[in-house]
């Protein structure tokens, strides 16, 4: 997916700047509090987020208007992850 500045799009490069530290905060600190529950996820955008808590959580359902979105994170993430969907 090509970044336009609508979505966060994980990049694989510096994880340190100040979007990707925003955004993963986000996630990381809901991490213990998910333990074991079915999680909705909603505006996941490209899916980074649902496949971080879907190592936690019993199930992550990841909805999002854009089904460029939708085909990306279920091309992306679903397949090493069977806890994962996205609609």
């Amino acid at each position: 997916m090509e970044f336009t500045g609508e979505r966060y799009i994980p990049a694989g490069g510096d994880s340190r700047d100040e979007l990707s530290v925003e955004h993963m905060h986000r996630y990381h600190s809901i991490l213990p509090l998910i333990k074991g529950k079915v999680v909705l996820d909603i505006a996941c955008g490209e899916g980074y987020g649902a496949d971080l808590m879907a190592k936690t959580a019993q199930k992550v359902v990841g909805v999002d208007i854009s089904q460029e979105c939708i085909t990306h994170a279920n091309d992306k993430y679903v397949p090493t992850n069977t806890n994962l969907e996205f609609l």
